[in-house]
């Protein structure tokens, strides 16, 4: 029976996003998307498919997971990840022949991506703040005034972004 597009049919959407290959290409990692209808938040996961067998697995159990990328040698995923709704994402690397995954970072405003440099190099992406802005807590800084003067100042579930630029 078809019926139209109702605002709760949101909930049972499944995007899936950022598909990285693994080495020996016969596998893939993936970040699987969802708003979530319990905590009233956008979550995610990273699950990794292998092609032969056509089986997946769940790889992550964080609130919110993205960006895998695998390690030149196939053996470790790095991801970035939350660790609660309100967390900030940080670099954890899980090791695939098994174990729980570390966290390699935890820098105040997070991580957004990182890169394999090597088998044992990670090269992160993430916001720094400027000067007069370091060892400031946010609430503090929600206080401030803020000087807005382009377009590009906010992105959803990031917040403001025009004074904390990628590095």
């Amino acid at each position: 029976m078809n019926r139209p597009f109702h605002p709760d049919d949101l909930y049972l959407v499944r995007q899936v996003t950022d598909v990285c290959w693994h080495p020996d290409g016969d596998s893939i990692a993936h970040v699987v998307a969802w708003a979530d209808r319990a905590t009233d938040a956008n979550r995610s996961e990273i699950h990794l498919a292998d092609l032969t067998s056509g089986t997946t697995r769940l790889v992550t159990r964080t609130h919110a997971a993205a960006a895998p990328r695998f390690s030149p040698d196939g053996l470790h995923l790095a991801y970035v990840a939350a660790a609660g709704r309100d967390a900030r994402p940080q670099l954890r690397v899980l090791d695939l022949r098994g174990g729980e995954p570390e966290v390699l970072t935890d820098l105040p405003d997070g991580v957004s991506g990182a890169i394999w440099a090597t088998n044992d190099e990670l090269l992160v992406t993430a916001p720094v703040r400027p000067a007069d802005q370091v060892d400031v807590d946010d609430d503090e800084l929600g206080r401030r005034l803020r000087v807005i003067d382009g377009l590009d100042y906010r992105m959803d579930g990031i917040g403001f972004t025009h004074d904390r630029r990628p590095q």
